[in-house]
């Protein structure tokens, strides 16, 4: 390590030991008492002798900062970025110190210990030793060839030059920095290296160059292929998902069209979304199939020797399923799925027939060679014997009232000489709450499948031709066994009949080629609902309210469960059940059933209406809503009594978490993260704190408030009045700014005032002229409130737009341009993004929250538009009109408001709607049916999670 040391004659002694002390520790010095030849210039060797050291000593004392020749030396040092280090020989003034040595650590030799110092002195000029080594070599290089008028043979080549350059990026962290020279250096150098390999291999270069051209284009060209292939097979395996649902079973032991229509169709949008497209077919195709699944709830029985024959609801709380095998019943839990009663008859014979009162709490037995009577009545929840009826001899059919009142035994008696059955005898049984012996109260005419209503006051049956009956069980237990009502006329040729859980309703299935179900209101007996079944299917249950009704048909050695929407003709879901004899019962409330099939009960929850939306039964009378930041809840306001009241909801569960009372409002307006709402009645403005539900503050407006407006952080809060004025309020306690007069009235469409931190924006309906009533863009610079206005066009036939929807932040307005489509505006510029090909008139948008995609309602469907792709991604479909829908803040989910109060929500991106599919799904395609639709490509799982 070289060291130039700088000091004053004056200090000779001091800079003599110094100079001693370093030698002895192997460190070179550079002092001007030596090696400088009596001829050469004496400036040009210091400066010199500068650049050459690694490190500039300047020796610090009230006569060295005033030399003319020390100050000349540290002129230079500076100039060339050389590390300083001062060395004090004698106290000085730090305010006569030259500001360049005075912002540094001094080492001190004023004190009485000089190996010390000079220990501190040598550790500091060892300091980062290797780049200051490089920093002079350079230093000294770049130096020779400034003074020989940058002589291109001294310029850096090869490892010295790649060396340089390195050292150079580290410049900015070092100490001392590179100087302009040296920077200079190694950058005409590389210029000059560069050259010479342009001059030398530009034939080569240029080979170099077509080569990575041609090897970009075919990795491009590569990569389009295969985004093409992967666009080429999703629309195939979509068409034929499509196909496959509605075909007929090709083998016997076929899955469910319907699963293997959901795989394909979902193998479909993953090839799209692996290269990064959306495939509109594919997923239209995929959601259609999706509505129709069951979400299984829970999963019941498994016992091999419990096949279910009968099940029931007791409430909401709890299930029953009886058993022909031992006469055996089971209640299960259904918060946990654990049982929590019944019984079997251990030890006797199995039975022919089992049934359960409508209310589930008892079940009636055919046994028919039990030597105490065929007929026997228990309790479900204990499976203690009622009774039995004794007399009921060549029992066929039986039925219970609920709580065991009556029963109804139907007896057909084999004649052995005649070959032949006796026509069939129904009898009503009075069954005591003591046990005693059941009491005869009447006989009935020839009926079949006989079934009370669970309010006891009914009993249907078929009678003779297929007749369906009803009978009065008041009149029957008088002994008028004449029949209330005959429903033959609306319903020939009729099949067994089920009532509601509800008791309000009865279906029936009635006619043939084709059929038909029929749904009946028990108050007048009027046909409420009419829908054609499906061929060879037949009616196994009917849900309260009467609107859903299930049958079954035969699929293979399996069963093929179909619940239907009879308000809307519409298929709702399917369920695969492994029996050819399945078993359905409706819950009281909700959307749920359970499907006993073989030793098994599935609980499944299916959708509602003919859309492809998840509702949310618990929640009626829905006016707005919007989701939390986080969109794990929906924050939605609701009408209630005389006035509305905010709820806090589960978006998975779609469990009510609070209920806060609002009072009444017309106007209302949630900000953009969820975390606010405004409202207005009259001109009072109110800003509520949507977690709590409690006010955070109120205004009062110069007039009625026709439109609100939240900046997307409720920062900033807007009212346009009926009178043609803005107003602006900030902050928590609502401070109000400058109001504006409104040029025009706002337009009537929704959503045509928005507010952001920057500024506020409404689109404005001018006075008729001849080509209609033209919009305007108005917008006012927060918080000064300046204007600025732009029209906002007609369409192509002259005449006005109206606005489809303003985004949250005002930032794009999307308008209704009729046979022109959508246009869609940024409102900054004035500029036109882009022009959706989606003509119609009055139509409602919604931009998601970070503006890229657009909702549209058109003609029952939403549909979701990609507005910098020019693109539709997907097509959402609702079971009711849409009032209003608002994204999630992460474009995750898309929320509505129906017609008839209710909501309803769609997952939007391609993977949550295949884990979706995935999740409803019981087991995975198969190899051969993977090889059959997909073809010979390697077999890829779509759900890991299911079993084969």
């Amino acid at each position: 390590m070289s060291v130039f040391i700088s000091y004053s004659r004056r200090n000779t002694d001091f800079v003599r030991r110094l100079h001693e002390g370093m030698v002895a520790h192997g460190r070179e010095t550079w002092v001007d008492w030596e090696g400088i030849p009596p001829t050469a210039d004496w400036m040009n060797e210091i400066h010199a002798a500068i650049d050459a050291a690694e490190a500039v000593a300047f020796v610090l004392s009230p006569d060295s900062i005033k030399s003319a020749v020390c100050l000349q030396e540290l002129e230079h040092a500076l100039a060339q970025n050389k590390r300083l280090i001062p060395l004090v020989c004698q106290e000085v003034n730090p305010g006569e110190t030259p500001p360049a040595l005075a912002r540094l650590n001094w080492v001190f030799f004023t004190g009485d210990d000089f190996d010390k110092a000079l220990q501190t002195l040598l550790s500091a000029v060892d300091t980062d030793l290797d780049w200051v080594k490089a920093h002079t070599r350079l230093l000294v290089r770049a130096a020779e060839w400034d003074r020989k008028a940058r002589e291109p043979s001294l310029a850096l080549r090869g490892a010295d030059l790649k060396a340089a350059e390195q050292w150079l990026t580290e410049g900015p962290t070092k100490s001392p920095p590179p100087t302009e020279l040296q920077t200079r250096y190694v950058i005409e150098s590389r210029r000059l290296a560069v050259r010479r390999r342009t001059f030398l291999l530009s034939g080569v270069g240029v080979a170099l160059i077509v080569s990575a051209v041609l090897g970009t284009l075919f990795l491009l060209q590569r990569k389009e292929s295969g985004r093409q292939e992967a666009v080429a097979v999703s629309r195939r395996l979509a068409a034929v998902a499509e196909r496959v649902q509605d075909a007929p079973l090709e083998y016997s032991d076929d899955a469910s069209r319907l699963h293997l229509g959901v795989q394909l169709a979902a193998e479909a949008l993953r090839r799209v979304d692996a290269v990064g497209e959306r495939s509109v077919e594919a997923d239209r195709v995929l959601r259609a199939a999706v509505a129709r699944l069951p979400q299984r709830i829970a999963q019941l029985g498994g016992d091999d020797a419990l096949r279910i024959d009968a099940l029931a609801f007791l409430g909401g709380a709890e299930l029953v399923a009886a058993s022909k095998a031992m006469s055996a019943s089971v209640i299960w839990r259904l918060d946990d799925s654990k049982p929590v009663g019944g019984g079997k008859d251990t030890g006797k014979a199995n039975a022919n027939a089992v049934v359960l009162s409508p209310d589930g709490g008892t079940l009636a037995t055919i046994e028919p060679k039990h030597p105490e009577g065929p007929v026997a009545v228990r309790e479900a929840r204990s499976h203690a014997l009622k009774v039995r009826i004794r007399e009921s001899t060549d029992a066929v059919d039986v039925a219970l009232a609920p709580g065991a009142t009556y029963a109804l035994v139907t007896q057909v008696k084999w004649l052995p000489d005649k070959n032949s059955y006796e026509p069939p005898v129904s009898t009503l049984w009075q069954l005591p709450p003591d046990g005693h012996d059941a009491r005869e109260i009447v006989k009935l005419p020839p009926i079949f499948g006989p079934v009370f209503s669970p309010d006891g006051a009914y009993l249907a049956a078929l009678g003779k031709d297929y007749e369906p009956l009803i009978w009065s069980v008041e009149r029957l237990s008088k002994g008028d066994p004449l029949p209330l009502r005959s429903l033959a006329a609306d319903a020939p040729l009729a099949g067994r009949s089920f009532f509601s859980p509800d008791g309000r309703y009865l279906a029936i299935s009635y006619g043939e080629n084709p059929n038909r179900i029929g749904v009946w209101a028990v108050s007048d007996w009027s046909r409420v609902y009419d829908l054609p079944a499906p061929e060879a299917s037949h009616l196994i249950a009917v849900a309260p309210g009467g609107r859903y009704v299930a049958l079954a048909a035969e699929h293979g050695s399996a069963s093929l469960v179909r619940v239907f929407d009879s308000e809307h003709q519409c298929e709702v879901t399917q369920a695969l059940a492994g029996t050819t004899a399945p078993v359905v019962a409706f819950a009281a409330a909700g959307r749920r059933m359970a499907l006993g099939a073989a030793n098994r009960i599935d609980i499944l929850e299916f959708p509602s209406g003919c859309g492809d939306e998840r509702q949310f039964d618990s929640l009626t009378g829905a006016v707005e809503v919007a989701f939390s930041a986080d969109e794990r809840q929906l924050h939605v306001v609701a009408r209630s009594g005389e006035g509305l009241a905010l709820q806090r909801v589960e978006v998975s569960g779609a469990r009510v978490l609070s209920t806060t009372p609002l009072g009444s409002a017309v106007v209302l307006q949630f900000s953009g993260d969820g975390s606010a709402l405004a409202l207005a009645s009259d001109n009072r403005v109110r800003l509520v704190d949507v977690a709590t539900g409690r006010e955070r503050a109120s205004v009062t407006s110069t007039d009625v408030v026709a439109a609100l407006a939240l900046s997307a952080d409720a920062g900033y809060l807007a009212a346009a009045t009926r009178g043609k004025v803005l107003q602006v309020w900030s902050g928590a306690s609502l401070h109000e700014l400058p109001s504006a007069p409104l040029p025009e009235p706002l337009d009537a469409s929704a959503g045509s005032l928005a507010i952001d931190p920057r500024r506020v924006v409404a689109i404005t309906r001018s006075e008729a002229r001849r080509i209609g009533e033209p919009l305007n863009l108005e917008s006012w610079t927060l918080p000064a409130m300046a204007h600025a206005a732009t029209p906002v066009g007609q369409d192509r036939g002259g005449f006005a737009a109206n606005v489809c929807g303003l985004s949250k932040g005002g930032g794009r307005v999307a308008i209704n341009a009729g046979v022109s489509g959508i246009r869609v505006r940024e409102t900054a510029s004035g500029q036109d993004i882009v022009i959706l090909d989606d003509p119609g008139k009055n139509r409602r948008c919604a931009f998601s929250a970070d503006e890229r995609y657009l909702a549209v309602e058109t003609e029952g469907f939403i549909r979701i538009w990609d507005v910098g792709g020019q693109i539709e991604v997907a097509q959402l479909r609702a079971s009711a009109g849409v009032r209003s829908f608002a994204f999630s803040p992460g474009g995750r989910y898309l929320v509505a408001v129906l017609e008839n109060g209710n909501l309803g929500r769609w997952l939007l991106r391609p993977r949550d709607l295949i884990e979706d599919a995935c999740a409803r799904l019981p087991e995975k395609m198969s190899q051969d049916n993977w090889e059959r639709y997909v073809g010979s490509t390697p077999y890829i799982e779509l759900c890991p999670g299911l079993a084969k």
